[in-house]
Order: C-alpha cells, then sequence, then structure tokens
C-alpha cells in the first residue's frame, strides 16, 4: 500500500498533470470574467507548455476582453504561427483586426473561419459588420439572414436585416420588416423612428423618381 500511495504522490505532483489543472483554472476565471486573473494562470501554463497554440490563443482572449488588442493580436499570431489551421484563433484575429478597424485585414481571417467553423454567429456577425465597412451590402445581407436562422428571435440581426435592405434601396421591404419589430417591440421607441425615417426615405425617392407628380 505505502508504494501505491508513493506511486500516486508522484502522479499528483507531476508538472503536466498540475500545468492541467492551472489551465483548466484559467478557463473557468475567463468565463467568469476575470480576464486579468486569467491572464496570470494561462502564463504559468504557457510556461509548461510554451509550444502549445492553446495557451497563446486564450491569452489572446483575455486581451481581446480587456480591449488590449494589440497585445490580443500578438499572441493570436503565436498561435497561428504554431498551427496555421486553428480556426478559432483565425477567427479571433478578424475579431481583432475589426476592432482595430482593420477591415481588409479582418475580412480574409473571418472568411476562413467561416469555413472551417460554420454557424458560428460571433463570426457571421463580424463577417456583416466587415461587410458594410468594406461596402458589400449584399454580402452583408447573406450575413444578416444566416444570423437570423441561427438566433431568429435577437432584435439586433432583424434590425440589421431591415436596414441592409434600405442600404439596397428596397425600401418596401425594409419598412415591411421594421413594421414587424415595431410590433413585437412597441417599448422600444427608437425602432418607430426608425421606421418612420426609412418611410421619409421611400417617399424621397419616389419623388426623385417622379419628378413629373410634383408638377
Amino acid at each position: 500500500m505505502s508504494d501505491l500511495k508513493k506511486s500516486d504522490e508522484k502522479y499528483v505532483d507531476d508538472p503536466m498533470v498540475q500545468s492541467e489543472k492551472m489551465f483548466t483554472e484559467g478557463c473557468l476565471l475567463e468565463n467568469n470574467a476575470e480576464f486579468e486573473k486569467a491572464l496570470s494562470v494561462f502564463d504559468q501554463y504557457r510556461m509548461f507548455h510554451p509550444e502549445d497554440p492553446k495557451a497563446y490563443y486564450e491569452l489572446a482572449c483575455c486581451h481581446y476582453a480587456l480591449q488590449n488588442y494589440d497585445q490580443a493580436l500578438e499572441y493570436v499570431n503565436r498561435a497561428i504561427n504554431i498551427n496555421y489551421e486553428y480556426g478559432e484563433a483565425v477567427g479571433l484575429r478578424g475579431l481583432i483586426y475589426l476592432e482595430k478597424q482593420e477591415y481588409e485585414k479582418s475580412l480574409p481571417n473571418l472568411q476562413f473561419c467561416n469555413v472551417v467553423m460554420p454557424n458560428e454567429d460571433m463570426i457571421i456577425f463580424g463577417l456583416l459588420q466587415a461587410y458594410i465597412e468594406l461596402g458589400f451590402i449584399a454580402s452583408a445581407l447573406i450575413c444578416a439572414k444566416q444570423l437570423l436562422v441561427i438566433k431568429p428571435l435577437e432584435l439586433r440581426y432583424q434590425i440589421y436585416e431591415a436596414l441592409l435592405y434600405q442600404r439596397m434601396g428596397q425600401y418596401d421591404t425594409a419598412i415591411e420588416l421594421l413594421e414587424k419589430v415595431v410590433a413585437n417591440n412597441p417599448e422600444e421607441i427608437e425602432n418607430l423612428e426608425m421606421l418612420n425615417e426609412i418611410k421619409g426615405m421611400k417617399v424621397e425617392n419616389d419623388v426623385c423618381r417622379y419628378p413629373g407628380m410634383n408638377n
């Protein structure tokens, strides 16, 4: 029995076992939004696993949550340098570039992540934003529709869909969609104001298209 206990002690004290416990602890802290504490734990984990891309990815996630975008980019690049097919890390890099308003750099990273990890709403929403900023409104609309398949009751996705139709000049569709939003959320006054604004745009657009009607 004494030999078995001694063996167990060695196993428990093994640095690799302890490091795995560190990683679990870091993830728990991160899930509880204790990002500063998680950073310290993941940094210790990295000392045991300097070639593990997860170490750098989690450090990047914590810095991203803390809006330390330059540090987050540095760590996520190290993760990708170790594993070029690390979809989550490539997606995170796209989100970081999005926050840094570097939309042309953001787009291919988000597109890659969307291929290897489809139906991740955070990535698709990032794509939607990047497409809008780069002027690809039809592609942004496709993203909005994908998001509504994933979360059909998400209010912001419904609003984005309507506004994208408006951007494409399809005022009737935009108005119809926003009328549903207003009907289902009557307490949100800004949605009604948005609806009335688009109705005004439609009237102006119709006047421009048929100027003779004013004579």
